[in-house]
């Protein structure tokens, strides 16, 4: 080798070890505690001598650290210990893989162009303190039983087309006001346990059978005319 080759050559010294003391160093630890994102970690030499010191999740670094995690951290340049990525992490009992991901701030996850889906096996929970908003062209939800409960409940849009084998509706007060009703039904059966009461401007009622009225006391009251017309009319 001659002297212009060995100029080329870096000097041994200049190798970056993954292993180091200085600040700059990646090195693998293991963490022995936790609080908030702040840890403890656990260094083990080349000569298995341990060291414990303090350090802290790094901002990119969303999954939370748990105890026991082999974790690959650096050193900054005041010192302080910096975990940068979960290595690995025990299987040991049921959930121990279990993760939590952790953003200091607010988050936003966009898809400029594509799509965005989350997918369980057991279930998907999302918990707002404040609002929750789902704004969309088409919205489907489908389930095979959905409980929906709500404090107060504003229902706007063009159309409503429900479709259902049974619905039970138990109300304190139904204030229903609607410029055309229209209802059909094979069998109608209303009970009022105590008032039933009906206000109207005009009410024209027509039965292709039987129109019968059982009642204890009936009262028949007409400010004008009352008329009954039928082919035979049998009273008492």
């Amino acid at each position: 080798m001659n002297a212009k080759s060995k100029k080329i050559l870096p000097e041994q010294n200049s190798v970056v070890p993954l292993i180091g003391g200085q600040s700059g160093y990646v090195k693998n630890a293991k963490v022995i505690a936790t609080m908030g994102s702040h840890v403890n970690l656990i260094f083990t030499d080349e000569r298995n001598a341990q060291k414990n010191v303090e350090g802290r999740v790094a901002f990119s670094c969303m999954v939370t650290p748990k105890v026991n995690d082999t974790v690959l951290c650096v050193q900054n340049d005041s010192g302080m210990h910096i975990v940068l990525a979960i290595l690995d992490r025990p299987d040991d009992v049921a959930g121990s893989q279990d993760m939590t991901l952790n953003f200091p701030g607010s988050v936003t996850m966009q898809s400029l162009d594509g799509s965005v889906g989350i997918l369980a096996k057991e279930n998907v929970s999302i918990v707002a303190a404040e609002s929750l908003s789902c704004t969309s062209d088409k919205t489907l939800h489908k389930s095979e039983v959905a409980n929906i409960c709500y404090g107060n409940t504003t229902m706007l849009g063009e159309g409503l087309t429900a479709r259902f084998k049974t619905v039970h509706f138990m109300a304190d007060m139904v204030n229903t006001l609607a410029k055309i009703v229209m209802q059909k039904f094979n069998h109608y059966v209303r009970r009022t346990s105590e008032n039933d009461l009906v206000s109207a401007a005009q009410m024209d009622r027509k039965v292709d059978g039987l129109y019968s009225m059982n009642s204890k006391i009936t009262i028949m009251v007409s400010e004008k005319d009352t008329k009954i017309d039928g082919e035979r009319i049998h009273m008492g």
